[in-house]
């Protein structure tokens, strides 16, 4: 988004949204085969990219606890909780949609599993605006 003078260019906007997206999907791919590593490195890939994208940071944050890296898991907790505070409602794109649901509710089910429901509250109290009618998301909420 930004050039090398941190210069805004809003024409990349799309190509980066496409790319997240795709990148997001390998990490999915990943999660889904129990690959914690593999997963953990497309989502920081994507969090390079947009250090304030919330879905990468907590599919890190859940591989990373799935793959028994519970500390570092921790901190990275603490990452997206910093990219909270910057998060807009706005910045989700409609190709980021599935990933910021798919990342979402699994990370409220770890911290479910974990007894932590409290950590994961802030994350779906603020994404909910954006997933709000989504079915899946919706049917997850009424159970959660």
């Amino acid at each position: 988004r930004y050039d090398k003078e941190n210069k805004y260019m809003p024409e990349f906007d799309r190509y980066l949204a496409e790319l997240k997206a795709e990148v997001m999907q390998e990490a999915k791919y990943h999660f889904d085969t129990e690959n914690w590593r593999k997963c953990a490195t497309f989502s920081k890939n994507v969090q390079r990219l947009d250090p304030n994208d919330i879905s990468a940071v907590l599919l890190k944050a859940t591989a990373e606890w799935r793959g028994k890296n519970v500390y570092q898991a921790e901190t990275t907790i603490g990452e997206a909780k910093t990219a909270l505070d910057n998060f807009t409602a706005s910045s989700v794109t409609s190709e980021g949609k599935p990933a910021y649901r798919f990342a979402l509710m699994e990370f409220a089910e770890l911290m479910k599993e974990e007894g932590r429901k409290a950590d994961a509250a802030p994350f779906l109290d603020a994404v909910e605006p954006v997933l709000g009618g989504d079915k899946e998301f919706d049917n997850f909420m009424a159970s959660y």
